[in-house]
Order: C-alpha cells, then structure tokens, then sequence
C-alpha cells in the first residue's frame, strides 16, 4: 500500500489554502461543490474517538469505503469546516463574477436598435450569446410580447405551444437566458403568467405543457374569438349550423354568413358568440366532468333559446335584402 502524500492529492472545488488538521480538511474535500459539502459536513456529529492501531496514511486509503465517524470527527472540527467552506463559496462567487465582467467586456453589440419600435430600447433587456459572444438588446415590451408570442401559440382552438426562442437567431433561449430576462422584466415592472409558470417549472418544456395545458387551451379560446378571423367566423358558422342540424331547426344560412361579416356586434349574432364559447369553455373547464359541462352548455342554451336564437331577426333579413338590391341596381 503506498503512502498518502497529503491531502492536496484530493480533486476538489476548496480552493483556499489547506487546514493543518486532516480531519478538516476531509470535511472539505469529500464532496464536489458547496450544497453537498455543507450537508455532508452537517451530517457529521461527535460519535466515538479513533482508537485503533492503523496510522492516518493507512485511513486514508480506505475512504470513501471506511465509516466516517472513526476518525473522531469533533463539532469544533466541523465548526471550522463549515466556516471555511463558506469563506470559499464567497470567493469562488467574486472570482466568478469577475471573470464574467471581463468576458461580457468582450462581447460584440449584435444590435443598437430594438426589433419592433426601431429604436434604441428604453427600458432594456440584454440577452447574451456565449458561443456567439455577441449581446442582443431589447425594449422590454418587445421581447415580452415575442416570447409569449411563441408560447401561446395556437391554431384556433388547437394549442401549439414554441419555445422561446431569440428573434434574430431563431435558436432557442438558454435556461440561463431565460432566468435573466424574466429577472429584467420583472426589473422593469413587466411579467407575465406564461413566464412565470415556465420558471416555476424550471424551464422544463415537457412538464410546462402538461401541468398547464387547460390554461393554454383557455388562452387559445380567449384570442380565437377576440381576433374574429375569417377562420373564427367558420369556427362559429360550424357551431350555429350544426345546432340548427340537432333540433331539427330550418336556418337561413346566407343570412348568417351575411351577418357574421358584416353584423357581428348585432345582439342576434352576439348572442351565437356567447353560446359558442359557453359550448369550448364547457369543454375545457370540465374536461374531466363531461356530464359538469354538458349541464353548463344546456344551461346556457335554454336561456338562449327562450331569447329567440334560433329566430333570426328581421331586421337582419331586411339588411341582407338591401345590400344584395344596391348591388344588382349598381
């Protein structure tokens, strides 16, 4: 069995100069960074004294195998590790951030003015690239509404949720990316549900979409009828059509079509809007209680029904009729 040389033998994250007692010094090197060497060392209490015939070198080489505690560890020991191992946490961080502001310093200005208002951002986000050792800057409204952009993307009522990803790369944010700016938005007063329900899930894209599927899903309902796109409209000429289908009900359907473009804040056609998302809403609150939303839904459409939906009103009719004679008279 060789001899033990010492233990600057040891490969570790202590970065101080060494204790002249062994048993402080194995407190320390024990473990590869701060958080395990603190628990470790917290782990450690006063059990019995070393009283064998073996010599420290021959100790040695039974670690990490041989029981802690027949060193004789004592609390002053352990005390004194513990302080230690704080002193260096300390200047590991300053030599860390030091070295951080120096390669920052290096980097290259990728951009001087901001993306959407062309202008050199106000309240500024910087992100950093470090394979690229550039630095991308952004007014913070800007990066806020890309990012979440991206998340609540959707096709309609179909949610298709991106990772957040640098506009002018398209490659995704890092983890580290993204905790920096989400920590500059919240700087500047700025923040968004999506965002912190992303950190809270750290940065875990699989657990974010799963954990808060219904809440995208509600989003994509919410901007689906608030755009009110040609794609919106069919949305709802489907749903109108096909409760007319149900109770067996005839339905003037160029009327509807008519309407949905060119009289959608009427109160007949607004009433159809509130039953349609009544209808998806239903759907998503209770997904896992069908019978709970079918029993919202119905409830709605009584009252809809007993308002005269499936009765379309004159004037709608009369609006139709002279629009379509202006047009043959021209």
């Amino acid at each position: 069995m060789s001899a033990w040389t010492g233990p600057d033998n040891f490969k570790t994250w202590y970065l101080l100069p060494r204790s002249t007692d062994f048993n402080i010094n194995l407190l320390l090197d024990r473990r590869p960074n701060f958080r395990e060497t603190a628990n470790y060392i917290k782990s450690k209490r006063p059990k019995r004294r070393f009283y064998n015939t073996f010599s420290v070198q021959c100790i040695h080489h039974l670690l990490p195998n041989a029981s802690d505690y027949l060193l004789g560890i004592t609390q002053a020991q352990a005390n004194e590790a513990m302080r230690l191992a704080f002193l260096n946490e300390s200047v590991r961080r300053r030599f860390k951030t030091l070295v951080n502001r120096w390669r920052r310093s290096t980097f290259t200005r990728a951009n001087d003015e901001d993306l959407i208002t062309v202008e050199r951002p106000v309240k500024e986000v910087t992100v950093y690239d470090w394979v690229e050792r550039k630095t991308y800057h952004f007014e913070a409204s800007t990066i806020l509404r890309c990012i979440t952009r991206r998340i609540l993307n959707h096709d309609l009522l179909f949610i298709q949720p991106l990772e957040p990803a640098n506009p002018y790369t398209n490659l995704p944010f890092t983890l580290g990316n993204m905790h920096s700016i989400i920590d500059q938005l919240r700087a500047h007063g700025l923040s968004h549900w999506a965002l912190e329900a992303l950190r809270s899930a750290q940065y875990d894209w699989a657990t974010f979409k799963l954990v808060h599927e219904k809440a995208l899903q509600l989003d994509a309902l919410k901007k689906t009828f608030l755009e009110k796109t040609d794609e919106a409209r069919d949305l709802i000429f489907d749903f109108i059509e096909s409760e007319y289908s149900i109770y067996q009900k005839d339905c003037e359907y160029d009327v509807y079509r008519w309407a949905l473009i060119n009289a959608p804040t009427s109160p007949h056609i607004q009433t159809w809007y509130k039953l349609c998302y009544t209808y998806y809403y239903s759907a998503i609150i209770f997904k896992d209680i069908p019978i709970k939303a079918k029993i919202v839904y119905n409830n709605a459409l009584n009252a809809a029904r007993n308002a005269g939906c499936f009765m379309i009103p004159t004037y709608l009719s009369n609006r139709l009729t002279q629009q379509y004679a202006s047009q043959v008279a021209e």
